[in-house]
């Protein structure tokens, strides 16, 4: 609305003013009534519907009061949809917005309409004083246990079209009865029909959710699952954890992998009863995106925000679910989330600002994503802190279960090596290598795999059977390992295996079902990627002639990225994304390619899952797999190790936010500024090496050496009481940082302590987090608690780098920082030999931690 000033002399049908000198104010006579307004005051009156007159209280050089008024012709013509309000702050009346627009067609507030295909009822209303759109589905009738395969899509609802042959007789045996009761315990400790499973309409009452959770060791492929994996039917029965068809102990809570999903909608109260049924171990639930606002001590970090769970006991959380969007639970304690401990946690809200990219958001499309060993995590850890094992994860699970592919190490005559520079591996470039000229073949007949490590030593070193790692290996299959001691070789735990790409199922793996997603052809489905691994293993996903429109990451929403090729997340990332299915009726392998610790040079871990259109063939059975290094075709978001500007990629600090500005975050500087610089240090941890027996010099083979990960050389160690809970009685001076160590050679020596620092309520933080780099060729993720934060800079400087290289850089001003619209996040990854920065307000007291 253009407002024009003009002079104007006002004739005295409406309104007469005169000036009267009386002390400091005037006097107005209007419609035959007398006000005063004091000297210097304002006001205005609409004198016709077109004519605003705007007045002022003056004193001229006579010290006489006087009433100068100024007219002003305003436009009332206002765009369609809109309507002139007036209102007690501006002198002409304003456009308002009067009707919601939606597809060309105007909805007064109040007015409600139908999708064309009947599914979502959408209504006009008035929220915070403005107009929108809210939009909420069909109320649908739960399915049931129906099979995936005969679930149909009638009248925007899902059904199942089981037939009457294919529906159980009415008269059932004593065993069958039985069956059904395991079941009803089973949809019980699953919560898959939880009452506070529901769709998310607009003026709904928060409702209070209760969940009880038994974690406990437990078995895959145990008796519940009868003869899974031969009989993949089995695989499905309730409480059979199938893996990838390798038996091990497991960590889970009520029996499932992953455990149960808790889906509520924003502003619900969850309630969880955690009993920790394991033998000797003690547990902590954490809610991955929830920043416990009001409750820290609900977090779920041991020695941080509570006690440990012990065995035997019970703890419950109660938190509010504030936070809408993707996220996960899963165990804060010891290597039990790698065991099996997590779950999802999705929160719906009405009104996403999404939906209208999508038509379909629903639970069975929530894609969890695991990396996946064969032994016990303390087992492992075991041998890769105190000998000669690695933490590198051989497969991948999708949603608990995968096929597991072996893959045949190549051989090579004794002593037949040349000098080849391994730069990713990690390890000094001029030891020699062994090279692989020629694959031996081994008859599957004959069920033997030959096994043999890359020379990683210049000198012979005499070796027995017990020194070489074995591929696992199901007995009941007669699979065996044969070892020559002239074939045997060592590798060091940084250094690649070279591996023949003609992956095989393993027998225990054949009839394991792939995880497999459903889909309508010509709609549009929003998928939910959890990535709950717990080692160094991002997956790079892709759908077989599918684009991706990535929606949301962390729970927050961004803009739109359409046809994307694929994306990668990493340890403890979720991204929300659309698929469109508009191809012909079949199925397309989703494909999960594990990197770094997972990639070519080590283990080769990938995995796939199915998305199969209604009406294509059931049970299609893969004569091949697509092999490990396929190429994901079309645009990258989110890739490893690459910055700003590469091509056919777009870094996650080049995303753009939807939610509106931080205004104290895009001031150019910050009331703090931490730089956070880690890398894995060769130093004497006295936990893994004992000064002057087995220090880090001493232990001559590489393999037996472990490298300590710290934050600005600095290792944390829990105080006797948990922060949170004894903060009244703990001794600060027993906390450091950097500032607080400087008397000590902490980059030589190793130092270790409660490493805390401290930031006044309110404050706004920037952290400058960098990957030195030099020891490995590695990639970690950081995960923030407590609050989420604006990615506003990412690259990556060299293979390697140090504090002090950006810190110049910085000074310089080459450390490009995008304040406005940069991505929200609670997780991100930084580049290897490079830097992320990220900001965000100190405005949850209590804590925030760094993992």
């Amino acid at each position: 609305m253009k407002n024009e000033p003009f002079a104007l002399e006002l004739l005295p049908e409406h309104v007469a003013h005169c000036s009267v000198v009386v002390d400091n104010f005037c006097e107005v006579y209007a419609d035959g009534e007398i006000t005063t307004r004091s000297v210097g005051e304002k006001w205005f009156n609409m004198v016709n519907e077109t004519t605003c007159m705007n007045y002022e209280c003056l004193r001229n050089e006579a010290n006489e009061t006087f009433i100068n008024s100024i007219g002003i012709q305003c436009n009332t013509i206002c765009p369609e949809g809109f309507e002139p309000q007036i209102s007690q702050q501006h002198c002409c009346p304003q456009c308002v917005q009067a009707q919601c627009k939606f597809d060309e067609q105007f909805y007064r507030e109040g007015q409600s309409w139908a999708s064309p295909d009947g599914c979502l009822l959408y209504r006009c209303v008035k929220e915070s004083g403005f107009l929108s759109i809210s939009s909420s589905r069909k109320q649908c009738p739960p399915v049931g246990n129906c099979p995936d395969q005969y679930v149909v899509e009638r009248d925007c609802c899902k059904v199942c079209n089981y037939t009457e042959s294919r529906m159980v007789p009415e008269s059932t045996t004593a065993s069958s009865t039985q069956q059904e009761e395991g079941v009803d315990f089973y949809e019980e400790q699953s919560y898959s029909n939880h009452p506070c499973k529901r769709v998310c309409t607009l003026g709904r009452k928060p409702e209070t959710c209760y969940y009880r959770f038994r974690l406990e060791w437990y078995r895959t492929l145990s008796k519940a699952c009868y003869n899974c994996p031969y009989n993949g039917t089995d695989c499905d029965r309730p409480h059979c954890i199938a893996g990838d068809g390798v038996r091990r102990n497991v960590a889970v809570i009520n029996r499932m992998m992953p455990g149960p999903a808790i889906e509520v909608c924003e502003n619900d109260i969850i309630v969880v009863d955690v009993e920790n049924h394991l033998m000797g171990e003690s547990t902590t639930i954490h809610w991955h995106g929830l920043h416990q606002r009001r409750t820290p001590y609900m977090d779920g970090v041991p020695h941080v925000s509570q006690c440990p769970i012990s065995p035997g006991t019970t703890f419950r959380y109660t938190f509010r679910a504030d936070n809408p969007g993707t996220h996960f639970w899963h165990s804060h304690t010891g290597m039990q989330r790698g065991d099996g401990a997590f779950g999802a946690l999705i929160i719906r809200k009405d009104n996403d600002i999404h939906e209208l990219l999508y038509d379909h958001d629903l639970s069975e499309h929530v894609i969890t994503v695991q990396d996946w060993g064969h032994e016990q995590g303390v087992s492992l850890f075991a041998a890769h802190h105190h000998s000669t094992g690695d933490n590198k994860p051989p497969n991948l699970l999708i949603n608990g279960r995968g096929k597991y592919f072996k893959r045949f190490p190549k051989i090579t005559p004794l002593g037949t090596s040349t000098e080849a520079p391994v730069s990713d591996g990690g390890f000094d470039e001029n030891l020699p290598v062994t090279t692989q000229p020629e694959t031996i073949a081994v008859e599957e007949s004959e069920r033997t795999t030959v096994v043999e490590d890359a020379q990683t030593t210049t000198e012979p070193i005499a070796t027995t059977l017990d020194d070489v790692e074995l591929l696992q290996a199901s007995s009941n299959n007669n699979i065996k390992t044969v070892l020559q001691s002239n074939d045997v070789r060592h590798r060091t735990k940084r250094q690649s295996r070279t591996v023949n790409f003609n992956a095989v199922v393993v027998p225990e793996s054949q009839h394991i079902p792939l995880s497999v997603f459903y889909v309508d052809k010509g709609r549009r489905y929003r998928f939910r990627l959890i990535n709950a691994e717990f080692l160094n293993c991002p997956v790079e996903l892709s759908i077989e002639n599918h684009n991706l429109t990535v929606i949301s990451s962390d729970g927050f929403g961004i803009q739109p990225l359409e046809d994307l090729g694929s994306f990668v997340s990493y340890a403890g990332e979720r991204f929300d994304f659309v698929v469109k299915a508009n191809q012909p009726v079949g199925n397309y392998l989703i494909r999960f390619r594990g990197l770094m610790d997972c990639d070519e040079r080590f283990t080769s871990a990938y995995q796939f899952a199915v998305l199969r259109y209604r009406g294509a063939q059931e049970d299609t059975e893969y004569e091949s797999w697509p092999p490990y290094d396929y190429e994901a075709p079309g645009v990258q978001l989110n890739s490893l190790n690459r910055g700003p500007g590469a091509e056919n990629v777009i870094t996650i600090s080049e995303t753009n936010a939807l939610d509106q500005e931080d205004l104290l975050l895009l001031r150019d500087k910050t009331d703090y500024k931490f730089y956070v610089y880690y890398d894995f240090y060769g130093k004497d941890n006295p936990h893994f090496h004992v000064p002057s027996l087995y220090g880090f010099q001493q232990v001559i083979n590489n393999t037996n050496r472990l490298y300590t990960p710290q934050l600005n050389h600095i290792s944390m160690r829990m105080p006797s009481i948990p922060f949170l809970p004894g903060k009244d009685v703990l001794d600060e001076s027993q906390f450091c940082n950097e500032t607080s160590v400087r008397d000590r050679n902490c980059r030589e020596e190793f130092c270790e302590c409660s490493h805390v620092i401290q930031i006044p309520l309110h404050a706004t933080v920037e952290m400058v987090m960098i990957d030195e780099g030099y020891t490995f060729d590695a990639n970690h993720p950081f995960h923030l608690h407590g609050h989420a934060f604006r990615v506003v800079g990412m690259d990556r400087v060299s293979r390697n780098t140090t504090v002090e290289d950006i810190r110049r850089m910085d000074e310089e001003g080459r450390l490009p920082r995008r304040l406005k619209k940069a991505p929200i996040k609670d997780t991100v990854t930084i580049p290897d030999g490079g830097y992320t920065i990220i900001r965000f307000i100190a405005n949850n007291p209590g804590r925030c931690c760094v993992w």
